[in-house]
C-alpha cells in the first residue's frame, strides 16, 4: 500500500476521540485534544490516572491497588506453601 492509498483510510474524529469508528477517547493533560488519528496527546502528556502511548493504560489506585496488592500476597503465599 502507498503513502497516498494509506492516507485515504485516514479519518479525522471529532475532537477528544481517535481510531477505528472514532471509538477511543483521549486522556490528555489539562483536556488537550488528542491528534484525531494517532490519539497521540501533545508532548505526550497523560491526564492524571492514564499512561501509555496514548494514554489509554489507567492507572489503579486507592481500593482497587490494595485489592491487587492482597491477592498478589495470596498468590505467593499459595504458591510458596504448595512447594516441596
Amino acid at each position: 500500500m502507498s503513502c497516498s492509498s494509506r492516507a485515504m483510510f485516514a479519518v479525522e474524529c471529532d475532537e477528544g476521540t481517535f481510531g477505528v469508528a472514532c471509538a477511543m477517547s483521549c486522556h490528555c493533560e489539562n483536556n488537550v485534544p488528542c491528534d484525531r488519528v494517532r490519539g497521540v496527546c501533545p508532548g505526550h502528556l497523560c491526564a492524571s490516572g492514564w499512561l501509555g502511548r496514548s494514554c489509554q493504560t489507567g492507572l489503579i489506585t486507592g481500593v482497587e491497588w490494595l485489592h491487587y496488592i492482597v491477592n498478589s500476597v495470596m498468590r505467593y503465599v499459595n504458591v510458596t506453601l504448595r512447594s516441596p
